[in-house]
């Protein structure tokens, strides 16, 4: 259907998809920008932003040589207007090791 409507790209709206889909988006050309299982995030706890952190670097690592995907979505609609949000989404806060991109 997206390319019947000459679409280019998609969002992996509320979820991540398979690594069979990325796989597809290059065969393809599609871009992809892939979502992580997280909406909102004004309620999450420490147990739970480990967690999130954790399923980003997953998705990253396994996503990261797929040329299709172009970008790596945080949350659905996060509350990032909160003063605990604002902290969460500083990169500082997110413990990513920069090896994963080389």
């Amino acid at each position: 259907m997206l390319e019947w409507m000459n679409g280019n790209c998609f969002r992996t709206s509320h979820y991540p998809y398979s690594e069979e889909m990325a796989s597809e988006a290059d065969r393809r050309g599609i871009a992809v920008i892939t979502e992580t299982p997280a909406v909102g995030m004004s309620y999450f706890t420490k147990q739970n932003q480990l967690l999130h952190a954790e399923i980003i670097r997953e998705l990253i690592e396994r996503d990261r040589n797929h040329p299709s995907t172009i970008m790596w979505s945080l949350a659905n609609e996060p509350v990032s207007s909160d003063l605990a949000a604002r902290s969460y989404f500083r990169f500082s806060s997110i413990p990513f090791e920069f090896s994963i991109f080389f």
